[in-house]
């Protein structure tokens, strides 16, 4: 399950999936008709554990964000996840790592697949030296790279600053498929992030933020 609760209904229908979040009917899922909408998926989570879903039933979430880097012959990724912890039945937010074996052999090139995760058993202490010169390297490269990166908020065109310009891609996305492009959807009605549609809130969004200076990521 991944956390879309809020908006890409779409995709999630598309999917097979039942969706939870805006919109949703109470009887959109008739084994669990529960209270609709929900935020994350780990309020899904806990409101079937709530009623009678076994913990080990509940369905897997998947990061919010992930993150990645690589070189020829390994790969680092940063999951960030608001998962759901059936012990204190609350939702949790967590960082992990994953690290694979990779390469690009023909025909058939290595990839980081599930159940290969060099750090899944023993963690950075269970890696070979050569691992662990990879890992700490690509550690180091990915902290540096998102250091040098900036936070521009309602850049939609991403060119680091927040001007005219998104203004008129703003009104250009706004009429493109209805509103329906989500290219300008920063936030919606409630203000809780993107909502899947390019519209009035988005412009007020962008007009907030014009003129005022990047701010570095923070992790």
């Amino acid at each position: 399950m991944r956390d879309l609760v809020r908006h890409f209904r779409a995709v999630c229908e598309d999917n097979g999936g039942v969706w939870w979040g805006e919109g949703a009917s109470d009887s959109d899922d008739p084994n669990n008709p529960g209270p609709v909408p929900l935020t994350h998926c780990c309020d899904v989570s806990s409101y079937k554990l709530s009623h009678g879903v076994a913990a080990a039933d509940l369905p897997k979430i998947v990061p919010q964000r992930n993150l990645g880097i690589r070189d020829a012959n390994y790969k680092l990724v940063q999951n960030f996840t608001k998962g759901f912890d059936a012990t204190t039945k609350a939702c949790v937010d967590s960082e992990t790592e994953e690290f694979y074996a990779i390469n690009q052999d023909l025909p058939v090139p290595k990839l980081d697949r599930e159940g290969d995760d060099l750090l899944a058993a023993n963690g950075v202490d269970g890696l070979t030296k050569d691992q662990q010169r990879s890992y700490r390297t690509l550690t180091r490269q990915l902290g540096r790279l998102l250091k040098s990166n900036v936070l521009c908020q309602a850049d939609g065109n991403r060119d680091g600053v927040v001007d005219k310009k998104d203004l008129e891609e703003w009104e250009k996305f706004s009429t493109m498929n209805g509103g329906g492009s989500s290219w300008y959807d920063f936030t919606g009605s409630e203000n809780l992030g993107p909502d899947g549609h390019t519209d009035t809130y988005d412009l007020t969004f962008i007009q907030k933020y014009i003129g005022k200076p990047c701010s570095p990521v923070s992790q």
